[in-house]
């Protein structure tokens, strides 16, 4: 497994600590279980032993940190890949960025007559190096910032 930063380690640490509720310091099936329909989700039984036990490596009934990790990384990797293939359908001009050609295109695709204003938002909320279009790398930045840091940002912004 790629060498973990400490940023990722911290995050980490604190997603697990708010995930388990018991002494032993893993995470039981039941712990998952909670967690996963506390976010909204509801697997089946079977979906969620089958998460489980692809999470429990070394297969003892329980994810410890280091699984944890591992898995985390794995899905954030997935992540990033799937953010990247959503990227392309918005770089319609096949040049590596999102311009505002290439927004106007993809609103126009949907039957939407697109507003520069509107345009020139999101080209602001994505173009982290004010170069004036967005790359894959800062795609996936803005895709991946929680929905309260993205409306914070708006609102100082305004």
């Amino acid at each position: 497994m790629e060498k973990l930063t400490e940023q990722e380690l911290a995050e980490y640490a604190k997603s697990f600590g708010l995930l388990i509720k018991n002494e032993h310091g893993v995470v039981t099936i039941n712990e998952l279980r909670v967690m996963v329909h506390t976010l909204g989700e509801n697997p089946t039984e079977t979906e969620l032993e089958e998460t489980f036990r692809a999470s429990d490596i070394d297969g003892n009934g329980e994810i410890d940190f280091k699984e944890f990790c591992f898995v985390m990384h794995r899905f954030e990797k997935e992540e990033k890949r799937q953010l990247c293939e959503s990227f392309k359908m918005f770089d319609q001009d096949g040049d590596g960025y999102i311009g505002g050609e290439d927004l106007v295109n993809v609103w126009k695709s949907m039957n939407i007559q697109p507003k520069n204003v509107l345009i020139e938002r999101m080209l602001k909320a994505g173009d982290l190096d004010g170069d004036g279009k967005i790359s894959c790398a800062e795609f996936v930045t803005m895709m991946q910032k929680p929905f309260a840091q993205k409306h914070q940002q708006r609102e100082t912004s305004a």
